[in-house]
């Protein structure tokens, strides 16, 4: 994401980037760089249930983790809430946000077909 700010005439774009990712354990990181910038985000210990964590999915104030025995964790960051959904279909190997600011329906693939989740239900 890209903001601009103006200082007198000059225009300064600068680049805002969130980085996710979970070490072997299953702990959560999120960090943000903006500029030359780095914040240390939040640590969040692994919860309890979720698996070897195969993919991340990050969007809005949502991260949501997927693992090798089929489950689903969803962090709300704002709300500071988490909440596990047992799929039932195995190992996650992908999850993709789909389009749009307000948009909150996620393509899960594994490894006998795909399913479309909306978060927001």
């Amino acid at each position: 994401m890209l903001s601009g700010r103006a200082d007198n005439q000059d225009k300064h774009l600068v680049a805002r980037e969130h980085f996710v990712f979970s070490d072997s354990e299953s702990q959560l990181y999120h960090f943000s760089v903006e500029g030359n910038l780095v914040r240390d985000g939040i640590k969040i210990p692994p919860e309890a249930g979720v698996g070897t964590v195969t993919c991340i999915a990050f969007k809005n104030d949502q991260i949501v983790q997927g693992d090798v025995d089929g489950m689903l964790n969803i962090w709300d960051l704002k709300a500071r809430t988490s909440k596990n959904i047992h799929t039932g279909r195995g190992w996650i190997k992908k999850m993709r946000f789909a389009p749009g600011k307000g948009n909150l329906k996620m393509l899960i693939l594994y490894s006998d077909g795909v399913d479309v989740v909306d978060l927001k239900k």
